[in-house]
């Protein structure tokens, strides 16, 4: 298994291989078809919540961070 891309500039392309490669890539990324035939299915959901607060008071513990609540079923991001 290895990834191939081309650089800025028009450079010569690369290629790197590993025993195991992952690639990280949107579902309705142009990239995918170049890739796989599989038609992208939809597994997961992001739901957003826009807290209020009074000016310079966080409402997370440490302001300008994220954080990770490891909560049933999934963990929940704050950030």
């Amino acid at each position: 298994m290895g990834v191939r891309w081309r650089p800025a500039g028009g450079a010569a392309d690369r290629t790197v291989y590993a025993p195991l490669v992952v690639i990280a890539d949107g579902m309705f990324s142009g990239m995918r078809g170049a890739v796989t035939g599989a038609k992208p299915r939809l597994v997961s959901h992001f739901v957003g919540l826009v807290m209020h607060h009074p000016p310079m008071e966080s409402p997370v513990p440490y302001r300008h961070r994220g954080h990770v609540c490891l909560t049933e079923p999934t963990p929940t991001l704050a950030y």
